[in-house]
Order: C-alpha cells, then structure tokens, then sequence
C-alpha cells in the first residue's frame, strides 16, 4: 500500500502518464491535498526515494502551503508576546489599585 503510493503518486512523471492513462487532467499538484503539517515528511519521502530533482518539483508546487506554517508560528508568537505585555500591565495596575 505505502510504498505504491510513494512510487506512484509522488513520482510526478509516472503520476503525469498514468492521468494520461485514464484519461484524467493531470494538476501536476498532488501535494496540496496534504496537510500543510504534513508536507515536510512527505516531501522527505519523495526525496529519499525519488531523488532531489523530483523533491524540489514537488517543493515548488507547495511552497505557498509550507510557508503558511511559518507565517502562523511567527504570528502566534508575536499574539504571545503582545498578549503577555497587557497581562503584565493588568498585574500592575490591579496591584496599584489593590494598595490604594
């Protein structure tokens, strides 16, 4: 099962003439179903077995979905940091009105 789906669908030429095969539109974009979570290991497979060339076209159809899980943990982190300035100012002024 597993390793028909990796050497089949992750192989983007075979993939390519198999949708010829069946008559099917070929998206050439197989990844974008994947999870974006998921898309470093997957795209660690493609490379282990079908080589860089074939994990950098595979990289180049998702590079969008892979960059917005940077972007979300960058955000997430400033919301932190913001997030973590106003409880410390609600602390203080609750601590100053407390001593009034």
């Amino acid at each position: 099962g597993r390793e028909k789906v990796i050497c089949t669908q992750l192989d983007s030429k075979l993939r390519a003439e198999m949708c010829s095969l069946q008559g099917l539109e070929h998206s050439g974009k197989p990844l974008t179903e994947i999870g974006p979570l998921l898309l470093p290991e997957v795209l660690e497979i493609v490379g282990k077995y079908h080589g860089l060339s074939e994990c950098y076209e595979s990289f180049r159809t998702c590079v969008a979905d892979l960059w917005t899980i940077i972007a979300r943990k960058e955000v997430l982190r400033q919301q932190k940091a913001e997030l973590a300035i106003e409880l410390d100012a609600l602390v203080a002024k609750r601590r100053e009105v407390e001593t009034q």
